[in-house]
């Protein structure tokens, strides 16, 4: 799959195959690209976490759920309809956790991370994966996973789509101006 085609098919989702558990060698793929990723002044300042033990995902999960207030609690408890179990992570098998690692500022971090998470987004879309990208996890307290408290930038959840859910288009309202 083209970078081209990886941009325009990429989209969020929310639901995946439990029965389905990405081969490792995929999930080291998609990794290896994160962190080929460029950064601000090449101080490669964010870290990356790889998660594949379900208990684990689903510990982090409950963590950043309760760590929101309430009414974010009961946007999240929506996604019940849906028929999830774990409404953060959306029951994904596997979990990338991008956090600084205190090698350079807090703009270039959250600027290299979201550099590193299109780099995971597009690898894990050429490889036929659905992902989503969970900015809330920068709440949660996971110093016992060794990431240092209040340093994630955001997660991003993969997986295999769940067969037959609908994948919407994707309207962009974004303004691009050219000055020629």
């Amino acid at each position: 799959m083209s970078v081209f085609d990886a941009i325009d098919t990429r989209r969020t989702i929310r639901q995946y195959d439990q029965s389905f558990v990405p081969p490792k060698e995929h999930v080291k793929k998609i990794a290896e690209a994160a962190i080929k990723s460029p950064t601000g002044y090449n101080r490669q300042g964010v870290d990356l976490l790889v998660v594949t033990n379900k208990d684990i995902i689903n510990n982090m999960n409950d963590k950043v759920f309760d760590a929101l207030d309430e009414d974010a609690k009961n946007y999240f408890r929506t996604r019940k309809e849906l028929g999830l179990e774990k409404f953060i992570t959306c029951d994904a098998p596997v979990l990338y956790v991008l956090y600084a690692n205190g090698k350079t500022d807090d703009v270039y971090a959250r600027l290299d991370a979201g550099i590193m998470a299109e780099s995971i987004l597009l690898t894990a879309t050429s490889l036929g994966y659905a992902t989503m990208p969970i900015g809330t996890f920068m709440i949660g307290d996971l110093s016992e996973y060794g990431i240092p408290k209040d340093k994630v930038l955001l997660a991003i959840a993969m997986g295999k789509a769940r067969a037959g859910i609908e994948i919407p288009p994707c309207d962009r309202n974004t303004k691009i101006t050219y000055l020629e």
